[in-house]
């Protein structure tokens, strides 16, 4: 199979459903054989029989680093490589402003939607460099860039994941490691679907599809995007850089 990513392999979190199987589709689309990572098995094992030898579903909890290890170790055995890391996964606390937040909120979102990509990034960094080089994609969130009331553990989740990203592109770069992020803003699927906003304050005034964020995707995975790392990649209609007044 051609495509802008064929004979790639790609790992994907929270790739059984909304943004993240958009890109598990898109991804295959382009010719990159995937591993659907997420802990919604049901979800996960019907992506891979719509996909059939393209995909392969594991179960993983982001939150473990020893299951990290395991899940791409078997990427690698099943696959041969692994070149491409999304670190989609995230989860967020019910609305409530800071001071009624508790330990278990905070530490949750903070652990899947940070800690997770952290122990994703370190786990790829062996496989990537016996390739000789490969890219890894933080799904970060406008509302890591100007913050959001009633969402401070999701915030900082994705302020901090911005901050991971410059990191390890500073780090990975000698080895031929690309690392960026995607910020989307409100995308219709996941933790977006149905939410309230006001549209009219987005200069393209609809939500997003998570097709669109996958289209970012695929570009930041593939060769076009060879001397690009440490970026932040708005998806959002230009809800971060420009508001509609009135």
């Amino acid at each position: 199979m051609g495509g802008r990513l064929a004979g790639k392999v790609a790992l994907v979190t929270g790739g059984a459903g909304g943004i993240g199987a958009a890109i598990v589709r898109a991804f295959v689309s382009q010719g990159a054989r995937v591993v659907i990572a997420d802990r919604a098995e049901d979800a996960g094992h019907r992506l891979q029989a719509e996909l059939c030898e393209m995909a392969r579903f594991l179960r993983l909890d982001v939150t473990r680093s020893e299951q990290w290890a395991d899940v791409v170790a078997e990427t690698v055995e099943t696959f041969g490589a692994l070149d491409i890391l999304v670190n989609n996964a995230g989860t967020v606390h019910a609305l409530k402003p800071v001071d009624k937040v508790t330990d278990a909120e905070w530490d949750m979102v903070l652990s899947v939607g940070l800690t997770g990509a952290f122990y994703g990034t370190r786990a790829a960094v062996a496989p990537m460099r016996a390739r000789g080089g490969g890219a890894i994609i933080n799904m970060a969130s406008i509302m890591g860039l100007h913050g959001a009331n009633g969402s401070v553990g999701y915030c900082a989740a994705k302020s901090g994941l911005r901050g991971l990203t410059k990191a390890a592109a500073a780090d990975l770069g000698r080895h031929g490691i690309r690392v960026n992020a995607i910020l989307p803003g409100l995308i219709d699927a996941g933790m977006g679907k149905g939410l309230e906003y006001n549209l009219r304050q987005v200069p393209i005034r609809r939500a997003g599809l998570p097709e669109e964020v996958a289209a970012m995707a695929v570009f930041l995975a593939s060769e076009e995007a060879s001397y690009t790392t440490a970026g932040e990649f708005t998806v959002d209609g230009g809800d971060a850089g420009a508001r509609v007044l009135g």
